[in-house]
Formats: C-alpha cells, sequence, structure tokens
C-alpha cells in the first residue's frame, strides 16, 4: 500500500486530517514515523507558499507523496494579521494560550462585529508529478472571551458563522463539515477524482474489482455498500473500471441522500 505523509508537527492538525483522509486506499503517515526529521524553512509571505515549501521538502525527505498545509486566522481589523504568523504570533511557535492572549490585547479597543476568516491551503506534492494545489476558508467573528475547551488554536475565540458556536464548543465532526481545513480537503478529493485517482467513496476503480468478500477492509459504510451492490448486480469480468467508477459514484451519492 502506497504512504502519504502528513506533513505536519502539530498533534491538532495531523489529528483532523488523518480523520478527513483515513478513508482513503493508502497508508496515512506523520513525519514522526520517519525519526528525526528537519524542520522546513517556511519563509513566505502566504498559506499557499509556505504549504509548497513544506509539502516540497519533506516529500525530498521521506521519497513519498507528502500533503501539507499552512492556515492561520486572518482578522479583518487587524489587516488580516495574524496570518501565515498564526501560530507564532506571541513569539513562541504553538504557545496557543500566549497566541489567544494577544489577539484579545490586539481586539479590545475594536468594537463588533470583529470579523475574521480562518484560510487553508493545502500541497499535495508526489515525486514525478504535479503538486494539487486547493484553498479552503470559513468565516467568524473574535469573541472577547474563551468559550469551549475542545479544538486548538485561536478556536475558543472564533465562532463559527456557519455552527453557532465556537470551534472549541463545536465536537470534531461538526467542526470537521465546515473548517477551513476540511473545505480544503474537499477540494483536493475532487482534484484527485478528476485525475481518476480517487472516486468518492475514497477508493480507486480498481480497488473495486478486489472487493470480494472483503468489504471490512475499508472503514466507510457507504464504501461497503456500494461494493456490495456492485458484487451483487453485476457481471465483473465484463465491465470495464470506467464503469465501476460511474455506477460506485451513482450508489455513493445515493447512499449520501
Amino acid at each position: 500500500m502506497k504512504k502519504v505523509v502528513i506533513a505536519t508537527k502539530n498533534e491538532g492538525k495531523l489529528r483532523e486530517m488523518k480523520q478527513a483522509l483515513g478513508h482513503l486506499p493508502v497508508e496515512i503517515v506523520s513525519l514522526a514515523d520517519f525519526g528525526a526529521l528537519p524542520d522546513a524553512v517556511e519563509d513566505a509571505d502566504t498559506f499557499l507558499e509556505n504549504a509548497r515549501i513544506k509539502a516540497r521538502f519533506f516529500m525530498e525527505q521521506t521519497g513519498c507523496a507528502c500533503i501539507a498545509d499552512d492556515s492561520g486566522l486572518e482578522v479583518a481589523a487587524l489587516s488580516g494579521a495574524p496570518g501565515v504568523h498564526s501560530a507564532r504570533y506571541a513569539g513562541v511557535h504553538g504557545d496557543d494560550e500566549a497566541n489567544n492572549d494577544l489577539l484579545l490585547k490586539e481586539l479590545q479597543d475594536v468594537s463588533e462585529p470583529r470579523t475574521a476568516r480562518y484560510g487553508c491551503a493545502i500541497v499535495l506534492a508526489r515525486p514525478g508529478r504535479e503538486d494539487v494545489v486547493t484553498y479552503g476558508s470559513c468565516e467568524g467573528e473574535i469573541l472577547r472571551a474563551r468559550q469551549g475547551e475542545g479544538g486548538f488554536g485561536y478556536d475558543p475565540l472564533f465562532y463559527s458563522t456557519d455552527l453557532q458556536m465556537t470551534f472549541a464548543e463545536a465536537d470534531p465532526e461538526a467542526k470537521n463539515r465546515v473548517s477551513h481545513r476540511s473545505r480544503a480537503i474537499a477540494r483536493l478529493m475532487e482534484r484527485l477524482e478528476a485525475e481518476g485517482v480517487v472516486i468518492r467513496a475514497g477508493l480507486t476503480p480498481t480497488d473495486f474489482m478486489h472487493l470480494k468478500g472483503d468489504f471490512d477492509a475499508y472503514d466507510t459504510e457507504a464504501a461497503r455498500l456500494a461494493a456490495r451492490y456492485l458484487l451483487r448486480n453485476m457481471n465483473r469480468d465484463a465491465d470495464s473500471d470506467h464503469a465501476l467508477a460511474l455506477l460506485c459514484n451513482e450508489v455513493y451519492d445515493r447512499v449520501k441522500k
């Protein structure tokens, strides 16, 4: 099974991305699986370029396809800050408490609505292939005090327009339905579908040719239902991979409804 590396050392990001990508027919691994690796130098001015730097750097370090993201909070009243400096806004990388404290201080004289958005650029770098680049965002406001115990980063202060609660108050599934990162990942899946790398149930057409009697090998119930439908109703020897993919997409859409 092919490996795809999630190129982050941020445990919160790693957890979210593994959950979002876990249905793919690849082995999802982290940088920790490769021992001590040097850090990529993220010195660009945009989320996209920083994500590209990380994805390409760790692809070269590991020899595997790598997915990297760069994301952050952009506050309108602060001209888009903290932006690419979100993780180290207060000076120390990953100090969420200090970053949130500084954000509250910077906005203390700003009246509501204190609009903001989370933005996320994702780059998939693959040996010998062009990069796949996507972007996602979600809108909200910055509160005057923390609410909720979950999430990470600025989640306790970010009141989601979609959820009508902070990301820290939302359960992981709810957050992943609307978050900037989940939207960027969804667009990544659309790009890979267009390439024929994956289909909507998270499997390549060829995978369905090998599913007989092995439905539990894949995580999503939709994939298992689609597989059962295919094996029960089709003459598999007479149908092309393309026909299988089309039917699987149709079944998956029906299941999701």
